[in-house]
């Protein structure tokens, strides 16, 4: 009898322990979903500009619940709004505007921070359109 006590122990501790790992890798696709969303939807918006759909700039727009892109030189003069929702218990910080120039694909540098209140992942793009995450 005493020996299924301590194996029932044993398998509590181990059970246990695992269960942390498993929050902790939740906490951390939170913040890896949102950051792989924004990468997939700058890489698109970048390909638009490239390709010189509907012949001019493309860019996305950061706001409090949502990512809208559009087609334009700036979110202001921008056209063809699309919004996409911002995943929840997401906060987003930085640079809230990113525009790729037609045909060349080029952007002013800017960065962005997603953080899900455990984890923090940085977006950045240079001055040649490139998306580093």
């Amino acid at each position: 009898m005493i020996e299924v006590i301590i194996v029932i122990a044993i398998l509590a501790v181990i059970f246990g322990t695992g269960s942390l790992f498993m929050f902790d890798a939740i906490g951390r696709s939170v913040a890896l979903n949102e950051q792989n969303l924004v990468s997939t939807l700058l890489m698109g918006q970048r390909t638009k500009a490239l390709s010189n759909v509907n012949q001019t700039s493309h860019g996305l727009k950061m706001e409090a619940n949502q990512y809208t892109l559009f087609e334009g030189v700036s979110f202001a003069a921008g056209t063809n709004k699309r919004a996409v929702a911002k995943g929840a218990g997401v906060t987003t910080s930085g640079d809230t505007e990113f525009v790729f120039g037609q045909l060349s694909g080029t952007s002013t540098p800017a960065s962005m921070t997603i953080t899900d209140g455990a984890k923090t992942a940085t977006i950045d793009v240079n001055a040649e359109g490139r998306i580093e995450w």
